[in-house]
């Protein structure tokens, strides 16, 4: 999680979806669009503290990537540790607690000449998680979720969802923001799901990951 007073990678909400013309809700395709173009050629960066009060005026894109393995389709899932530490500037305090299977975070500046988006998915990733075999990205998708009624995340960030795919069987959480973290059958993760959306249950999935299972269980032949 960035300081409040870092730098990170911001681009205008009218720019990333031309005018409302390029605007949609929920999981998109890479196939079906080019927003990766227009962030790269038209990001700037900005106090995350500042950005995370934005919120319909600039979106902070996040590399989000599922560790997934298609041999034994198994992805991996962790749990955010409810007491992380983190400002109370930090709208991402209130994903405390929920299921993921989101690996990634904000992009910083990188070195000149260097791909922004390339670099900081890969750092993050190396931060965050001990892959215990292959890694190869394969880019997914976007994720874009102004719908959020839960806890407004999703108002100020976009996601640009990655499959890390492995032939590793292990895969362990190294971030102090994951409290518990391994490989989980497709079909285990889904019955998470479904207990997730029952009414009055405990189990909490945060938004993306409900948002994009089902384009990854299809992925995964499971659906």
């Amino acid at each position: 999680m960035p300081r409040p007073d870092e730098l990170v990678l911001v681009v205008q909400n009218n720019v990333l979806f031309n005018d409302n013309d390029g605007y949609f809700e929920g999981f998109m395709d890479a196939s079906k669009a080019d927003y990766m173009s227009t962030i790269l050629k038209n990001h700037s960066f900005m106090r995350h503290d500042k950005a995370s009060l934005l919120a319909g005026k600039y979106k902070q894109p996040i590399a989000y990537c599922a560790i997934v393995n298609p041999t034994t389709k198994k992805v991996y899932v962790y749990t955010r540790a409810s007491g992380a530490e983190g400002d109370a500037a930090n709208v991402e305090k209130l994903l405390q607690g929920n299921i993921s299977f989101g690996a990634g975070g904000h992009m910083v500046e990188s070195a000149k000449g260097v791909d922004v988006i390339v670099d900081n998915k890969i750092r993050e990733l190396a931060e965050e998680t001990d892959i215990q075999g292959s890694k190869q990205f394969q880019f997914f998708g976007y994720i874009n979720n102004d719908d959020d009624r839960n806890n407004g995340v999703g108002k100020v960030h976009f996601g640009l969802m990655y499959l890390v795919i492995t032939d590793a069987t292990v895969v362990r959480p190294l971030d102090k923001e994951a409290q518990i973290g391994g490989m989980v059958h497709i079909s285990d993760l889904e019955r998470t799901i479904r207990e997730s959306r029952r009414k009055g249950s405990s189990v909490i999935v945060e938004p993306w990951s409900e948002i994009s299972f089902e384009p990854l269980m299809r992925y995964l032949g499971h659906k």
